[in-house]
Formats: structure tokens, sequence, C-alpha cells
């Protein structure tokens, strides 16, 4: 297999800033050991591979890696988005109640970036990184731009993290 159009982005998350999230032991390991399978299975190029040191696993610095490693992907190529971390589910932020994106009595689940909970920071839910997705596949006007989109998830609470309403037209 030729990986030259498939860009992973991987993002390993061992320890917390919080004392209240439990810090693990493996996920950078395991976003490691994912990485050289793609590069020796599948024959990703190392440039097209980006894995999030410690320091740029904030809520901050996973958003913008998403954005700049998948931002200028054209038809034909898939981003690859390989989490290794904590899940977890927070009740709904009002901004996704006003919008009807959720009910009051709904719960959000997503990504736990390393700096959850610190001074307000909240989780990456489902729904953004759902915005994120389709930023990389459809434009401002709605038009698809042939981009794939294939989301690897070790983390608690991710069942609903790609799940699209079928059901809605774009």
């Amino acid at each position: 297999m030729n990986g030259k159009n498939i860009y992973v982005l991987g993002i390993g998350i061992n320890e917390y800033e919080v004392e209240g999230i439990s810090d693990l032991e493996q996920c950078e390991r395991d976003i490691d050991r994912v990485k050289k399978f793609f590069i020796s299975s599948l024959k990703v190029p190392e440039s097209n591979y980006k894995v999030l040191s410690p320091k740029e696993t904030c809520r901050e610095g996973i958003i913008t890696a998403f954005r700049t490693h998948f931002g200028n992907l054209r038809r034909g190529d898939i981003a690859v988005l390989n989490y290794s971390g904590h899940g977890s589910w927070e009740k709904p932020a009002k901004e996704f109640i006003e919008a009807k994106f959720e009910s009051s009595t709904g719960q959000i689940e997503g990504i736990v970036p390393r700096d959850a909970r610190v001074d307000g920071v909240r989780i990456i839910s489902d729904k953004e990184i759902r915005l994120l997705v389709n930023e990389i596949q459809y434009t401002d006007e709605g038009k698809e731009k042939g981009v794939q989109f294939v989301g690897i998830f070790d983390c608690c609470y991710s069942g609903s993290m790609l799940k699209f309403d079928q059901s809605k037209e774009r």
C-alpha cells in the first residue's frame, strides 16, 4: 500500500494538570506504536505524520494542530485522528442548548485535553470534533472537498464521537 495521501495526527496524553484527573501510563506509547504501524505497514511518509508533544496536548494546542495539519488536504486525501487518553462527559454548554444541538438534560461526550478543568477549560466535545471534521471535508459554501476522515479514539465515552445525524441535509 502507498500511504502518501494519508495524514495522521497522533495525540497521547499520559499526564493531566488537575489532580482530580488521574494520570495514565500507556497513551503516549500507544500513539508511538500506531505511528510505527502506519509508517512501516501503510507506508505513510514521516512528513505526513504529526504527534503532539505533551506540552501541545492542551485544548488550544489540539484544536490548532487539527486545523493546521489537516487544513490543506485535497480530494483523495485521508485524515486520521488517533487519540489515546481520557474521555469524559459533561453537561452541554449553553451555546449547544440555545442552538438546539442538545437539550438541557443531555450530555456531551468528548476527549479530555491535558489542561481540562484548569481555569474553566472544557473537554473537546464530540460536537466540536464534528465541526472540525466538517471544516476539512466541506468548503464554506457547503461543497464537498473529497477528503475522507478516520477517527481512532482509545478513550471512555467515545461511542458518539463521530456519529453524524444522517437525516439532515447539509
